[in-house]
């Protein structure tokens, strides 16, 4: 009798509630590890999604929680009531698809272990038309999650401060400034936490760039 695995067992009861994520490890084309799993981090993702009263926590953080579309299993069912994949976004077909999910309520599961693996190649077309966080479908993308939550998670403005802590992080800062003052309208009290959030996130953005940049830079140099 074949072994059952804790993530055979957690399949099975993730069924029934139509939507479940797996973790995933990163290889490159030859099939070197780029990136392993860490089971302290992602066993912490899964208690965290557990607790989440709705998918609104999805929205709020949409980049913190865009998951990797090979490991994932989708109920026929889904696809009947919010539709496939959108093939005239180049881009954010998955990203749209889960949005869709969300916010049709639907209960999503992640379970944290590496069933899958995610192969990188220079050939996808993130890689060869080069991805940004400032182009019409992003535009669309992020003003659309932000109008979500406006109008259905209006009174918790904790999601607000998510939302614009992620924008900002994606330097999405137009859509981070619209969230920070909303949360503000809800939760006057709440403007210095914004405030420091706000000089926090722009800053960090910033250094990640730069960061990166140079790192590209002295691999080119090489």
């Amino acid at each position: 009798v074949k072994e059952v695995t804790e993530a055979t067992i957690e399949v099975t009861k993730a069924f029934d509630s139509n939507i479940f994520f797996s973790a995933l490890e990163l290889i490159d084309s030859e099939g070197n590890t780029i990136r392993s799993v860490k089971t302290k981090r992602v066993c912490k993702l899964a208690n965290k999604i557990k607790l989440f009263p709705h998918n609104g926590y999805f929205i709020a953080e949409p980049t913190v929680y865009n998951f990797y579309g090979c490991s994932c299993l989708i109920h026929r069912d889904a696809f009947v009531d919010v539709g496939c994949f959108d093939e005239t976004l180049r881009l954010l077909n998955d990203i749209d698809l889960w949005y869709r999910i969300y916010t049709t309520n639907y209960k999503v599961h992640y379970i944290p272990e590496p069933l899958v693996k995610g192969r990188i190649h220079a050939k996808q077309v993130s890689k060869s038309i080069g991805f940004s966080y400032h182009n019409p479908e992003q535009d669309m993308f992020w003003q659309r999650s932000l109008n979500w939550l406006k109008e259905n998670c209006s009174n918790e403005y904790q999601l607000f401060i998510k939302y614009g802590c992620n924008a900002y992080l994606k330097t999405r800062n137009q859509e981070g400034k619209e969230a920070f003052v909303y949360a503000r309208s809800v939760n006057p009290k709440c403007a210095l936490e914004l405030f420091v959030k706000k000089i926090y996130c722009i800053c960090y953005a910033k250094t990640r760039s730069l960061a990166k940049n140079i790192y590209i830079k002295l691999r080119m140099d090489k």
